[in-house]
């Protein structure tokens, strides 16, 4: 006579089948974990202010990658803020356009892995087919650290 009791028969292995699940899911989920690439956060803030340092709310800023040639553009908040969150770190082009100021192009930035540079501008008043550009330098200044990189 058969019995129906689940821990007899084909049955009996069930428990550990199922342990043996739970323990290659947890395998899987451990090696997905470790070699992930880390997620980190690096970008550009700053703040768009006029000549006399008014903020200009609702200006234009365009943030170029120049090796993938991807562009981000945003609009500055009514406090005249921006932000542009989770760029890839590599070289870029950042410009902030309004309509009757000389727009102002920021060039050779280098952003770091992990780092947020914080790219302030300061429109004149004129023609908005003028363009002022900014060649970042060579030397970046690294107020968190004391140490020395060339």
């Amino acid at each position: 006579m058969r019995s129906l009791i689940p821990c007899q028969g084909k049955w009996r292995d069930l428990p550990s089948r199922l342990g043996l699940a739970a323990l290659a899911v947890a395998a899987v989920w451990l090696l997905l974990c470790l070699c992930a690439p880390a997620q980190t956060s690096q970008g550009f803030t700053g703040l768009v202010t006029d000549s006399t340092g008014a903020v200009i709310p609702k200006a234009k800023v365009t943030v170029h990658n120049q090796g993938t040639g991807v562009d981000k553009s945003v609009i500055t908040t009514s406090t005249g803020n921006w932000t542009v969150p989770f760029l890839a770190p590599g070289v870029y082009d950042v410009r902030a356009e309004f309509a009757g100021f000389k727009a102002v192009d920021k060039t050779n930035i280098t952003l770091s892995t992990g780092e947020t540079a914080e790219i302030n501008f300061s429109l004149i008043p004129g023609s908005a087919t003028e363009t002022i550009t900014v060649n970042a330098s060579e030397v970046v200044l690294d107020y968190d650290k004391a140490d020395v990189a060339t």
